[in-house]
């Protein structure tokens, strides 16, 4: 059976102001006892309906203003996962802004995964995420990324690509991949009033995409390239983009579940709840993850729908009002993805892997 997949809010505080964020900023943080909480009615989640793994994702605001309870609330995940048949797999998700060696130092003891936010490596990154505090939140930001290499945790990196800064992806990608940082790009969500000059026009980001996989073709990552865009996975087949709905829980600082971290004001539950993953599983009133067979427009003619899924319901709804409707970066996934899958078969001409050669072989002849 597949991972239950937890996104735990530990705080709504962040220090940096990110023009697309969901997320309604304060200082209201998760507190003690509502995360143990939390934590036991996951793993008993998990045992209750035959998951053989948790994945933990500790996110906000930004999650290392409550950094202490991180680790706390791991160490006892560590333990329940002991005491239990189920495996634990933690990240930290972050804006990379402030870290210092000890937190670094407590991830790596911890095997807890760091994922780093960064549009780009220049003024783009500070104009989508500024600070009212500082204008150098980006040399921090880069500061943590090399300190946490040089302690042998080296982080993800996560792009979220606008309008505003698709021009300068290509010379983005080039950067990280002279810093050999692995990344994902994910295709700009639009909310309730947000800046019109962050929308994806499809023609100009197919163009940036374009120009940004023949960097990589240029410099062959050794890392797979078959789940880099956006909820696009070439790994598998799949008739959903995500796990939203169905093994996967938000649960925000009160200890409220929601089916996705971006609708964390659309509470289903609590952690209080007997069974609060088959209130997910059953609720019909939130959002809508649709089959993509059962979606309109998506074609069975159409040889990628099972590795988009239909796209993000959230993203498909906020911009076309209707889950049941194509995602609108169904152009963008149809361009983009063939340019993935034919870099990735030359990037495995260079690094050797017989089991994703098989997979590739088998499912993209």
């Amino acid at each position: 059976m597949s991972d239950l997949t937890i996104w735990l809010h530990v705080t709504n505080a962040c220090n940096i102001r990110c023009k697309y964020c969901f997320v309604k900023k304060d200082n209201d943080a998760m507190d003690r006892d509502v995360g143990h909480r939390a934590i036991r009615t996951v793993f008993k989640s998990a045992a209750n309906h035959g998951y053989k793994r948790v994945v933990l994702k500790f996110a906000g605001g930004e999650p290392t203003l409550n950094f202490p309870l991180i680790t706390e609330l791991y160490d006892e995940a560590e333990l329940l996962a002991e005491w239990s048949t189920v495996s634990l797999k933690g990240v930290v998700l972050s804006n990379g802004i402030g870290f210092s060696e000890q937190m670094i130092k407590d991830l790596i003891a911890r095997n807890i995964k760091l994922e780093i936010s960064l549009d780009s490596s220049d003024v783009v990154h500070n104009e989508l995420r500024f600070s009212t505090k500082s204008a150098y939140f980006l040399s921090s930001t880069t500061k943590s990324i090399l300190l946490a290499k040089q302690f042998g945790l080296t982080p993800h990196i996560n792009i979220t690509l606008t309008r505003y800064s698709a021009p300068k992806l290509p010379e983005y990608i080039d950067w990280l991949l002279d810093n050999e940082l692995a990344f994902s790009i994910n295709l700009y969500r639009k909310i309730s009033g947000s800046n019109s000059l962050l929308d994806l026009v499809n023609n100009e980001a197919i163009d940036a995409l374009s120009l940004a996989v023949k960097v990589i073709e240029s410099k062959l990552p050794t890392w797979s390239l078959l789940g880099l865009l956006d909820q696009t996975n070439l790994f598998r087949k799949s008739q959903y983009p995500c796990s939203a709905g169905r093994n996967y829980m938000a649960i925000n600082h009160h200890g409220h579940i929601s089916k996705c971290h971006m609708i964390l004001d659309q509470q289903i539950t609590t952690i209080d709840s007997d069974d609060p993953l088959s209130r997910i599983q059953e609720n019909d009133e939130s959002l809508e993850t649709l089959p993509v067979d059962t979606k309109i427009q998506c074609s069975e003619q159409c040889k990628w729908r099972y590795y988009c899924g239909g796209g993000c319901p959230v993203a498909t709804y906020n911009m076309m009002r209707s889950y049941n409707r194509v995602s609108p970066y169904c152009s963008i996934y149809k361009v983009i993805l063939p340019e993935l899958l034919r870099v990735e078969k030359l990037r495995l001409k260079k690094y050797p892997d017989d089991k994703l050669e098989e997979y590739v072989t088998e499912n993209f002849s």
